[in-house]
């Protein structure tokens, strides 16, 4: 894994490992610009994001709204509404907007892992609370960014609640850095598994996330892959400094 030690701004680590790995795997330099501008406004609330697994995704959108937090989907907000002309979703394959949704999802976590210190994951409840393909999304990207996989800090908890058992369904115990899920079976048992059908992941296993300096996309419009990059930090660098003025 390659780490630029010569950079001594931790934010510029964090930000080059974000880039290398998410281009051009699953989004264009534009397409992550957009992202982070959206993920980095006034509508992100600090330490109030979701990620799910294994739930509808209405259960989902429905814990968020009513606890006053975000999943993906809500954060990205016009970006993932189909009637906004800012969503890609109609220009792209159904192979095209996965990957998008893919490199959402990485940016998400990415931003859950270096701009705060705790996270919510919905998932089903116990004994078998993740997919045993252990391929979705949240196994696949969201949980080894969130810990740590694209930086050298990681989120101080992530907690987990079953929003599915509807009477205990607002309890939350730790997950992660160790997992409590005693405490929640201790007050409400363990579900009977019968009936639960896990979904099916398709197609042939994606590939790992791994950090690559190989030649970044050349469909950036009128600026070279370099001076996008450069473009990128600018501005990100940019909001940084500015918000640390702002609190000091």
């Amino acid at each position: 894994m390659y780490w630029p030690g010569h950079w001594a701004s931790p934010e510029t680590i964090d930000f080059h490992a974000l880039i290398c790995t998410v281009c051009p795997q699953y989004l264009s330099l534009r397409e992550v610009s957009d992202i982070i501008d959206q993920l980095s406004g006034e509508q992100w609330l600090k330490d109030r994001q979701i990620l799910w697994s294994g739930i509808p995704f209405e259960e989902a959108q429905t814990y968020a709204k009513n606890h006053d937090m975000q999943t993906l989907t809500i954060a990205m907000g016009p970006l993932m509404d189909k009637g906004n002309p800012a969503c890609l979703k109609s220009q792209k394959s159904v192979k095209e907007w996965s990957n998008y949704v893919r490199g959402a999802s990485l940016i998400f976590s990415w931003r859950i892992n270096t701009s705060g210190k705790i996270t919510t994951l919905l998932v089903p409840p116990p004994p078998n609370r993740f997919n045993p393909s252990r391929r979705t999304s949240f196994q696949e990207i969201e949980e080894p960014v969130i810990k740590g996989l694209l930086s050298p800090r990681t989120v101080d908890r992530i907690m987990i609640a079953h929003p599915t058992v509807k009477e205990a369904g607002d309890l939350t115990y730790q997950y992660w850095p160790v997992d409590e899920q005693h405490n929640w079976i201790e007050q409400n048992g363990i579900e009977k598994e019968a009936g639960r059908k896990w979904r099916k992941v398709n197609g042939a296993k994606e590939k790992k996330l791994a950090l690559n300096g190989q030649s970044l996309p050349q469909y950036m419009g009128n600026l070279s892959p370099a001076m996008m990059t450069v473009a990128l930090l600018k501005r990100w660098f940019t909001r940084v400094w500015s918000a640390r003025s702002y609190h000091h």
